[in-house]
């Protein structure tokens, strides 16, 4: 084989190999973009009062209603599902830490003062 021309098929498999990897971590970073990463606990301050608070249709198995409580997470607002047990002893303007799975509250912590 002459040496020209193995060394045309070279760069030219090198070039495309190039390219190939811009495109594939240019998809990568567009995908993890899009996504933000994911948090499940976080020191938080509850913003929402009662009477500001989303009731929805929904309820345990206790017959109790679910509500939309608004946390300040991180500096932005978030809407987190809470059942009764979390609603019912949340007030204004607490801070603590919140656990939640899935936009689900399972355990606020007070913060002591």
């Amino acid at each position: 084989m002459n040496p020209e021309v193995l060394s045309d098929i070279l760069s030219g498999a090198l070039g495309a190999l190039c390219i190939l990897v811009l495109i594939v971590s240019g998809i990568q970073i567009l995908r993890n973009r899009r996504r933000p990463p994911r948090v499940d606990r976080a020191k938080v301050i509850l913003k929402a009062g009662r009477a500001m608070l989303i009731r929805t249709g929904r309820r345990d198995w206790r017959n109790k209603p679910h509500y939309y409580v608004r946390f300040e997470i991180d500096g932005q607002n978030v809407d987190l599902l809470c059942p009764w047990e979390v609603y019912s002893v949340l007030e204004e303007g607490w801070e603590g830490e919140v656990t939640w799975k899935e936009g689900r509250v399972q355990q606020f912590h007070r913060k002591r003062s």
